[in-house]
Formats: C-alpha cells, sequence, structure tokens
C-alpha cells in the first residue's frame, strides 16, 4: 500500500486534514508493511505553526511506525513519510 495526500485548495489545507481524528483514519487503513506520503506547504508565519502543530499530532497518532521522516523539497513543501 501507498497512499499519498496532497490536499490543497490553492496553497491552503482544509483545517480538518489537521485533525488527528484524520491521521487515525489513515493509519488504520495503511496496512503492515505500507507507505504513508503527506504534503505540506510553508508559506507563511501561520504555515509554519500549523505545520508544527501537525509534526505533533502526526509522530503521536503514528509512533509505532518503522520510520517517520520529513523531506523538505525546495524549503516550501514537506513530505511526512512514515512506513508502518
Amino acid at each position: 500500500d501507498v497512499i499519498v495526500v496532497d490536499i490543497f485548495i490553492d496553497h491552503l489545507i482544509p483545517e480538518k486534514f489537521d485533525k488527528k481524528e484524520f491521521l487515525i483514519q489513515l493509519e488504520r487503513i495503511l496496512e503492515k508493511g505500507g507507505i504513508l506520503l503527506v504534503n505540506r506547504m510553508i508559506l507563511s508565519y501561520h504555515d509554519r505553526n500549523r505545520i508544527q502543530s501537525f509534526r505533533e499530532t502526526f509522530s503521536e497518532v503514528f509512533k509505532d511506525a518503522d520510520i517517520s521522516k520529513e523531506f523538505s523539497i525546495e524549503s516550501k513543501n514537506i513530505i511526512f513519510y512514515v512506513k508502518k
């Protein structure tokens, strides 16, 4: 399994996709050995705060995963990666 989350309206991510409940749903459907990629953008100070909050929630939900990394692309995008 590979799940890719790349949800934007213009450059904004709807707040419901920041919620712990959304990440819990992803964790439930991700099979053992599956990979999850979540793309986020940082264009403003507000985005940086949202990313920090998302990072904490992501780490909490996927604490039992084998690998949890972030990749920066051109300093605007961060890809959250986890392999279950």
